[in-house]
């Protein structure tokens, strides 16, 4: 099921005189097969000049150019398909989904519903004829499978389960609609709905990679990552090539508790001798028309103004942009450009102040990696940042070809990224210790703290609730993926130790009553009764914020620890207990509390945590005094300080660049 409309048609029963047109159909289906597009496409072109009234060698070059990414390029063929079929539902599906991607969404789902609607109007027309509904159920699913997507682009994944529904019923011999019922159910946290959906696809076809891919992710979120890593491995089995699939369980890795940093390093350089290697491709051509803000390309000058690059798919409200707005809304405008390369088509209102502080916005969602690796080239950059690693929306493989002559990894994925052509990875002491250099592929470049996890907004502190309550309120404001059966086990020992005491969960996940049973039934199996946990729903900012008041003590997840979380909890007066990790995304937490001077909350195993949640539960004197302490302590902490966290990076910025002028090891 393609997500560019129609497939390809066939010729076949052409009316006389149509023969040239015929001919040049089925050799533009050979040559899309062959992989030689642009002679695909110009077969099309010449037959649909012969018969300008059949829509097919349009519809065939518009779906074509979309299938490539190139939804500019079909537009028009796609527009003088519907011309010519203005009741084609193939027609209206096709250029709705070019529209959707071109940012065109009103008209685009003006035609993705006519189209939906055309088809179901076609298959109600055959009544009981078998043989006319099977002719017209391909384009039923293509109609409900395409508005389907094109919901889910824009983040509507509720409106998309009824119709991935329809298209999985019409279709149930296919694995790719159930995977993708899966998926949107993932989305809207129906969660054991999703773990159904993708079981289903397997049941379809048991090794489809993309479907045990879903599952993998699904059980992540379930808590479950042991099992989702087996299914990531399961997928790769006969999809080695695949890029993505990689990319999605070196991501899961975090969440094992059975890695480290040597065994998630291990297969960050396997992803990297696959995909992140010496490459003879040239780069693509530079832009016809330079732009004319675009920085001229100059001499290694170590003191000069430099234009930094971000690669991110989250100039949007999203926890990783925390650490890089600063960098580019607060930068030393003399000192440094800034130039910004959005991968994802998510924005909200913070994308409008990234674009109105980037010296240049680039809209790098479709764009290829040659076209994207040509681009930066064109914009002259200095110094090139990942802000994601392996995490969705990245474009490591235009690292790969370097495209700037400095490259940094930072922020978005503290594990690193295993490509050899990324110099340096912005890190602190405690989240990758020196003796932990050897295994990675990058130089670490170690500041203070590499993570802000100030907030952006200052609401009031409340009073500590055990005051109130007679007994301690501990809390996990975390996402699902992180609640896993670890975490789970250390938080039944610290409820156990104090009979009084109850957890309070908060997640987006717990929104659904169904997402809160199926979690209580699998605490309940590790030791935490339903009766000692109080569920409140992911909220906005503001909100999330306040929402501390309900907790007295913050208990850390593993083995991926909060980042953001940690911060929201240390600024709202709630301490944090935590547990170091054997790999970097374990320490996050460790390193924010140690720069504000609570080491005594940082456990280096089991019991160590369960005895420094218990000694803060048994100094409410303490508790008192760190309500009020905590927000002036990390505002004054490199985690927390604005401004100093734009001056350290600004200043690792002018010295990983003073060192690649001096020709440098790292530079």
């Amino acid at each position: 099921m393609s997500t560019a409309a129609p497939d390809i048609q066939e010729a076949g029963g052409e009316e006389a005189g149509a023969d040239f047109a015929a001919r040049r159909l089925d050799d533009g289906v050979r040559l899309a097969a062959a992989g030689r597009i642009d002679d695909a496409v110009a077969c099309f072109a010449a037959a649909a000049q012969a018969v300008p009234a059949d829509p097919r060698a349009l519809l065939n070059a518009g779906s074509l150019l979309l299938d490539q990414g190139r939804a500019a390029e079909a537009l028009p063929w796609l527009e003088r398909a519907l011309s010519a079929a203005p009741a084609d539902p193939r027609a209206l599906c096709s250029l709705g989904t070019t529209e959707v991607r071109l940012g065109r969404t009103a008209a685009g789902f003006g035609h993705l519903h006519a189209g939906w609607q055309a088809a179901e109007a076609r298959a109600a027309q055959a009544g009981d004829d078998t043989a006319a509904r099977e002719a017209v159920r391909p384009m039923q699913m293509l109609a409900s499978a395409n508005l389907a997507l094109a919901l889910m682009a824009v983040g509507d994944h509720a409106a998309a389960c009824p119709l991935l529904e329809r298209t999985a019923g019409l279709a149930p011999e296919r694995a790719e609609p159930w995977y993708l019922l899966a998926l949107a159910r993932q989305r809207i946290w129906d969660l054991d709905g999703a773990e159904r959906a993708a079981r289903r696809a397997l049941q379809v076809e048991a090794d489809n990679p993309r479907a045990l891919a879903n599952l993998a992710s699904i059980l992540k979120d379930l808590g479950r990552p042991a099992e989702a890593v087996d299914l990531a491995w399961q997928a790769l089995r006969n999809r080695q090539w695949d890029s993505s699939l990689w990319s999605n369980l070196i991501f899961l890795l975090d969440f094992d508790s059975r890695q480290d940093t040597a065994s998630q390093q291990a297969v960050r350089r396997h992803w990297a001798l696959r995909f992140g290697g010496p490459r003879n491709l040239p780069a693509a051509p530079a832009p016809a028309v330079a732009d004319p803000g675009a920085p001229a390309p100059a001499a290694p000058d170590p003191e000069r103004r430099l234009t930094i690059g971000y690669v991110s798919p989250d100039f949007r409200r999203h926890s990783a942009a925390r650490a890089f707005a600063p960098l580019i809304l607060g930068r030393d405008r003399s000192r440094l450009a800034a130039v910004c390369y959005m991968t994802s088509p998510a924005t909200d209102d913070l994308t409008a102040r990234f674009r109105d502080a980037a010296d240049l916005w680039r809209d790098a969602t479709t764009m290829s990696d040659g076209s994207l690796e040509a681009q930066i080239r064109a914009d002259g950059i200095d110094i090139l940042v990942d802000c994601c690693g392996h995490t969705d929306g990245h474009r490591l493989e235009v690292f790969a070809r370097r495209p700037a002559p400095v490259q940094v990894s930072a922020w978005g994925h503290p594990t690193g990224t295993g490509l050899a052509a990324i110099d340096w990875l912005f890190t602190d002491p405690v989240v990758v210790p020196p003796q932990e250099d050897a295994l990675f592929v990058e130089r670490p470049y170690r500041m203070e703290s590499v993570a802000l996890l100030r907030p952006m907004l200052d609401p009031p502190v409340a009073p500590p609730p055990f005051r109130t309550r007679g007994a301690i309120s501990f809390g996990a404001f975390a996402r699902a993926p992180k609640l896993t059966d670890d975490s789970l086990r250390l938080w039944a020992a610290v409820l156990q130790a104090l009979p009084d005491s109850r957890l309070v969960l908060k997640d987006f996940g717990f929104t659904r009553p169904a997402g809160r049973a199926a979690f209580c039934r699998r605490a309940a199996a590790l030791g935490l009764p339903a009766e000692r946990l109080t569920f409140l729903p992911g909220t906005a900012v503001e909100a999330h914020l306040n929402a501390f008041a309900e907790i007295d003590i913050a208990l850390d997840t593993l083995p991926v620890t909060g980042g953001v979380g940690t911060g929201d909890a240390l600024w709202m007066g709630v301490p944090v207990v935590t547990l170091r990790g054997r790999a970097p995304a374990g320490r996050v937490s460790a390193s924010v509390l140690t720069q504000i001077g609570l080491e005594d909350c940082v456990a280096e195993d089991a019991e160590g945590y369960v005895a420094a949640a218990l000694r803060l539960a048994q100094a409410p004197e303490r508790l008192d005094a760190l309500r009020q302490r905590l927000r002036p302590a990390l505002a004054a902490a490199p985690a927390g300080d604005r401004d100093g966290h734009v001056r350290r990076v600004e200043a690792a910025f002018r010295d990983i660049w003073r060192r690649h002028c001096a020709g440098l090891p790292g530079g």
